[in-house]
């Protein structure tokens, strides 16, 4: 390490005297040392050194990272960079053994809120917690909640971001239990004697949580935004496509690009209603702010809810709870308007599906509009019936994966799937065989945005024991790179200037302490992260 520091403290002492045109100096995976000369952010020429010498003479503005390795920046095709960064700032429930540690944690936390505050955690899953008492259809009660918690609404988020639990506070807050159409849909969990437990399901979590979302400021977004882009760019992460955002929060990037705070390059997908997003998809003028630092292409939807809260849609009743097949979030009508308005505008359309009837509904419904080269997406797709598999290809559609969800999930699947479980689950493999395009993310902040982590879930499916998950569907790691590179910018339309090194591209690298390979991929460190031929990172 002390060479790599050496290196750097000479480096960055200059940094800030270099002009437009320099010079990369890195080893490419194969050990061999390139001189990449970068000009107004794009690659001008790649040369190997033993034949021209000349690129690290004259000048040229070195950047010397010749004990190093250079790659094309990771992309993330799926993250919520807002929810990424206010995430950082708050207790992780991901660790968490039981859900009497979730409410201590949540003890040690109200202390630093005012009194009538919301209190808002995230990352609990019932399924990681050995000791369930007192569960009501799997999930916990806010008993302990409301007596924790007697002034502060709180809002606890599943790990999937697909439920939640809230105090008797939050709930008479949001009027909730009140609304008709939620009593009858069976996504408010409630006791034998009808009262709501406190868990909150798809549309009555979205409910609780639009309320309080009121609450927050567009200041507050801008810090949360600056600190997952300055996170995501130490994990290595150049561009990352965020998956459903708000008119409001929409307007709140385009300001972060235009004046230079947006240092990451970010691809959004709206999500919003049919009517704000049609008044504001007509007076946008652009639809690229800074040096293609900033890009709305697409519109978020959902067919259904997560595996993990037994939302997600499927063809056969889940195996632990066999009255139910999981929830469809957004009608078929909602999808379709959206299709029509996502082909009116020439945006994607990226439709989180996660069960096996979901996909197969939304692969129907591109079908049904012929999307041909529009690139539409399904997000997630992580169940998928065999007889559908082939479809992908046939109809042009992304598969935007997310491959450290299989790990992480692999202890609890089969509980909900049963016997399909290696049939139909995150078929990464099956899909790259079939011909699809595939683009990898990690749905962070549901999980750490870290690529070396999440490449290494798709080359071995390996959980944190060891033990492999469904070993069949694993992926090369030069399929896994290119997915996370390549095919995530495809995913955005970008691949024809970013995601890979080559004249005439974009410069966003990462540069790391030794090549990727299966062995030593989780020893590697990201040591800097350049985007536009800048380094904004520094180990």
């Amino acid at each position: 390490m002390r060479v790599y520091l050496e290196v750097y403290l000479l480096l960055f002492s200059v940094i800030g005297a270099f002009g437009e045109m320099r010079v990369i100096v890195a080893k490419n995976s194969d050990n061999s040392l390139i001189g990449i000369k970068v000009e107004k952010g794009f690659i001008k020429e790649i040369s190997s050194l033993e034949e021209k010498k000349e690129l690290t003479k004259g000048e040229n503005q070195i950047l010397d990272f010749s004990c190093c390795y250079i790659y094309p920046g990771f992309i993330d095709a799926h993250a919520h960079l807002i929810s990424l960064g206010k995430s950082l700032l708050s207790p992780n429930l991901s660790k968490t053994k039981s859900w009497e540690e979730v409410i201590d944690i949540l003890r040690d936390t109200l202390p630093s809120y005012r009194k009538g505050q919301w209190v808002v955690l995230r990352g609990w899953h019932q399924d990681k917690w050995d000791r369930k008492e007192g569960f009501v259809a799997g999930m916990p009660t806010n008993r302990l909640l409301n007596e924790v918690s007697p002034y502060n609404p709180v809002i606890l988020i599943h790990a999937s971001g697909h439920a939640v639990i809230v105090n008797n506070l939050a709930l008479d807050r949001s009027g909730i239990t009140r609304n008709p159409k939620l009593a009858k849909s069976g996504e408010i969990v409630r006791y034998k004697n009808g009262e709501p437990t406190g868990v909150l399901l798809e549309k009555a979590a979205e409910k609780v949580l639009n309320i309080y979302e009121k609450s927050i400021t567009a200041e507050e977004k801008i810090r949360w935004i600056k600190l997952a882009q300055e996170h995501a760019l130490s994990r290595g992460v150049t561009f990352v496509h965020d998956a459903g955002v708000s008119v409001e929060e929409a307007k709140i990037f385009i300001e972060m690009a235009q004046s230079g705070e947006l240092k990451i390059r970010v691809y959004l997908m709206l999500h919003d209603h049919h009517e704000k997003l049609e008044k504001f998809l007509s007076k946008l003028n652009s639809r690229v702010f800074g040096d293609l630092i900033l890009i709305i292409g697409g519109i978020k939807a959902f067919a259904d809810g997560a595996l993990g809260s037994r939302g997600a849609l499927l063809l056969e009743p889940y195996s632990d709870a066999p009255d139910t097949t999981g929830f469809r979030v957004d009608s078929l009508d909602k999808l379709n308007k959206l299709a029509k308005l996502a082909k009116r505008f020439n945006l994607q359309l990226a439709i989180h599906a996660i069960g096996d009837r979901a996909v197969r509904e939304v692969l129907d419904l591109y079908e049904k509009y012929k999307v041909g080269n529009l690139r539409w997406r399904i997000e997630h797709a992580q169940h998928i019936d065999r007889s559908d598999l082939p479809r992908f290809a046939q109809l042009g559609i992304i598969a935007s994966m997310q491959p450290i969800h299989a790990v992480s999930d692999a202890p609890w699947v089969p509980k909900r799937l049963g016997k399909r479980t290696c049939k139909i689950s995150y078929i990464w493999n099956s899909l790259y065989k079939s011909g699809a395009k595939l683009a990898f993310g990690t749905d962070a902040p549901v999980e750490a945005i870290d690529p070396l982590q999440n490449l290494y879930a798709a080359i071995s499916r390996k959980t944190k024991n060891g033990k492999p998950f469904c070993e069949q569907e694993k992926i090369p790691l030069n399929v896994a790179l290119h997915s996370y590179t390549v095919g995530s910018s495809y995913a955005a339309k970008t691949e024809k200037i970013i995601g890979e090194i080559e004249i005439g591209k974009k410069a966003d690298f990462v540069i790391l302490s030794s090549p990727l390979s299966p062995k030593k991929i989780l020893k590697t460190k990201v040591l800097a992260t350049i985007v536009n031929g800048q380094v904004l990172y520094k180990r």
